[in-house]
């Protein structure tokens, strides 16, 4: 995982999506963890990001695994 102007570069679109999400976990805002912020942090649509994940709760598994 490699950090370039707050945008995260990871490998597969499902990195990167849980490295935006762990970047956004890790800078202390939880609360600010949206579907919306980690598909922004990570650079592609919400809907890639629900394609990857079907929920939130699904993402913080993936997260915590």
């Amino acid at each position: 995982m490699q950090v370039v102007q707050g945008q995260v570069e990871a490998v597969s679109p499902r990195e990167r999506i849980l490295a935006a999400a762990r970047k956004i976990f890790l800078d202390g805002q939880p609360e600010h963890a949206t579907m919306d912020a980690v598909a922004q942090q990570a650079g592609m649509s919400k809907k890639t990001i629900y394609r990857e994940f079907k929920s939130q709760l699904e993402l913080l598994a993936a997260l915590l695994a």
